[in-house]
């Protein structure tokens, strides 16, 4: 975890990238996936293993936005809770 000694604009920005890049390499590398994958399914099996994908996709799409949503939410109420001072309300929102 990163931590942040003073409260300015260019301690900020580093702490934003250290988010941002891990998080925009793994979305560009879902997306590269998905392409290759659809590639050599349909190379190998045709049409129809590309329609197995084409059903499939949205359900794991609604699975990784489910848990980026509770990660996220989760992470908002842990961090409104730790604020506030209520540790043992902090240690079991995510658990």
């Amino acid at each position: 975890m990163v931590a942040l000694k003073a409260k300015n604009y260019k301690d900020m920005s580093l702490l934003f990238c250290s988010f941002v890049f891990p998080a925009l390499t793994s979305q560009l590398l879902s997306g590269v996936y998905t392409t290759v994958d659809g590639f050599f399914v349909g190379m190998g099996t045709g049409y129809v293993g590309l329609a197995a994908i084409g059903i499939s996709y949205p359900f794991t799409v609604f699975a990784t936005a489910a848990g980026a949503g509770i990660g996220i939410g989760g992470g908002a109420l842990l961090s409104i809770s730790r604020g506030r001072k209520r540790s043992s309300l902090a240690e079991s929102i995510l658990t």
